[in-house]
């Protein structure tokens, strides 16, 4: 998960951040606490994504917090380690904690750790009173711990079978498969911008010569160079992938600057100096359209930039 990605604002996180919202109930009912909380820190500052829902005193969730501010949940971010503090008042260190200002005295937490090992953020409880827990109820925070840290391993196998499915093996681009999703979020994208877009259509000249001559160990190095080349070439968000055998699109993003021609031009320009590792040059023959503002139907559109591929190699042939 990105360091910047607050769980609330991902339609992922939905169907967790409702089982955790049963989680945190529990977890309160089950340390008498009149708070609970499930907090996210981010290179933003922390946010409580998920809150019991019977706090005596409202503390919503949504809210970023900065990391100059005094928490509970900041210190067992520091260090890392869980947190206990019986009676905020007898202790300075809280003095300037707004949680304690408002009467919340009381808190335990634990540290919550993604698969990786990098923080997600906290778990905890808080009281209005001054609290003496008995040493079951950190083994029942911990719990409670070990059921988010087990949904945010599942939360990451699932993203990762997802890439998987939509991922082609060989060169790690995009199949066709996650082409088409990622293509039909891109044009609404770019018709709620108001950005116009351009598909191209990629294929290498004569991998099947290269296959026979060669082996095919060296044609999928020329696709691997070609699938190099092409993240060389384009911008983060612009879309690339492998459709078949040696056929390559990209959907691209068109500015002023960057028109149809110009990205065309710069990448015939980038791989035509591009040398095989069995000694041949990269050839490679690209065709373009602009992709309608009406909705897209893939296959008609990659045909179409497919055709004006195949209308340049003849007239560079013919040249």
């Amino acid at each position: 998960m990105s360091q910047t990605e607050w769980v609330l604002h991902s339609d992922r996180f939905s169907p967790w951040l409702k089982k955790w919202q049963h989680t945190v109930n529990v977890m309160a009912e089950a340390c008498h606490a009149p708070a609970a909380f499930i907090v996210q820190c981010t290179s933003s500052g922390l946010m409580a994504v998920v809150a019991c829902e019977k706090q005596q005193i409202k503390y919503g969730t949504g809210d970023v917090y900065s990391y100059d501010i005094n928490l509970y949940c900041k210190k067992v971010i520091e260090t890392k380690d869980p947190l206990y503090v019986r009676d905020a008042s007898k202790d300075p260190f809280w003095d300037d904690n707004p949680e304690a200002a408002d009467g919340m005295v009381s808190y335990l937490g634990m540290p919550i750790f993604m698969p990786d090992g990098d923080l997600f953020g906290t778990v905890c409880v808080m009281d209005i009173a001054p609290t003496n827990y008995d040493p079951v109820y950190p083994k029942l925070v911990e719990q409670f711990k070990d059921i988010v840290e087990g949904d945010l391993a599942l939360i990451q196998r699932n993203k990762e079978l997802e890439e998987i499915a939509m991922s082609d093996e060989l060169t790690g681009l995009y199949n066709r498969r996650g082409f088409r999703i990622l293509a039909h979020q891109q044009h609404k994208l770019a018709c709620r911008i108001g950005c116009n877009l351009g598909l191209l259509y990629l294929d290498i000249d004569d991998l099947k010569e290269i296959n026979d001559l060669l082996g095919h160990e060296a044609g999928d190095e020329a696709i691997i160079a070609l699938a190099r080349g092409m993240e060389a070439c384009l911008r983060d968000n612009d879309i690339s992938a492998r459709i078949g055998g040696d056929e390559f699109v990209a959907l691209v993003l068109l500015t002023e600057i960057d028109t149809l021609p110009a990205v065309i031009q710069r990448m015939n320009r980038f791989l035509s100096d591009q040398v095989l590792p069995c000694g041949r040059p990269l050839k490679v023959s690209i065709g373009g359209i602009l992709v309608p503002e009406v909705d897209m139907d893939f296959d008609q559109l990659v045909e179409s930039a497919d055709q004006e591929m195949y209308r340049t190699k003849r007239a560079r042939k013919a040249g």
